[in-house]
């Protein structure tokens, strides 16, 4: 309103619809848009989400600056990422600590996680199948289903399909 640029947002990744017209349904939505519009702006994401997959999305492809988990500590965390922030730095909650480490857990595409997600909702690989091709996601044939589920057991070193959902899980990959 007074034409100043803002030096800060900090916001939830969560929005509970209410009887207001809202134009954005997440915090990653507006996370997104105000860093394509004002890349330099500092914002800090403030939510229980602790998902570390989620985290690094928004650090990678966002430019997140700061992610506090909120908690017992998270406003104290928050004091100290604001501070950081605008000393030039990135903080993480220590609960995502680990999401921008390439040993603990490997970097993987939104195609995994949903391929994941869908062996988590107890789909057979013909049924994921038959869904990416109803929803346009590619590649989306059995043999490409298989043999994706195949490398990720490799990857993650599970011993079948169940195991691998369950060590992502153990993750918070999904």
């Amino acid at each position: 309103m007074e034409k100043a640029p803002f030096d800060l947002l900090i916001t939830d990744l969560s929005y509970t619809p209410d009887h207001r017209e809202q134009t954005f349904t997440s915090g990653e939505e507006l996370i997104a848009a105000l860093k394509r519009k004002h890349p330099e702006l500092p914002i800090i994401a403030y939510s229980v989400e602790d998902r570390l997959q989620r985290v690094r999305s928004l650090i990678m492809h966002h430019k997140l600056n700061a992610y506090v988990c909120k908690g017992r500590i998270g406003l104290e965390e928050l004091k100290t990422a604001i501070n950081r922030v605008f000393n030039g730095e990135i903080y993480l909650s220590s609960q995502v600590e680990n999401a921008l480490s390439r040993k603990t857990t490997p970097v993987i595409e939104d195609y995994d996680i949903a391929l994941m997600a869908q062996l988590a909702n107890g789909l057979s690989q013909k049924e994921i199948s038959e869904h990416f091709r109803d929803v346009n996601i590619l590649p989306n044939s059995l043999s490409s289903v298989e043999k994706r589920v195949g490398k990720l057991c490799i990857h993650f070193k599970a011993k079948n399909a169940i195991h691998l959902v369950a060590m992502v899980k153990d993750l918070g990959l999904i």
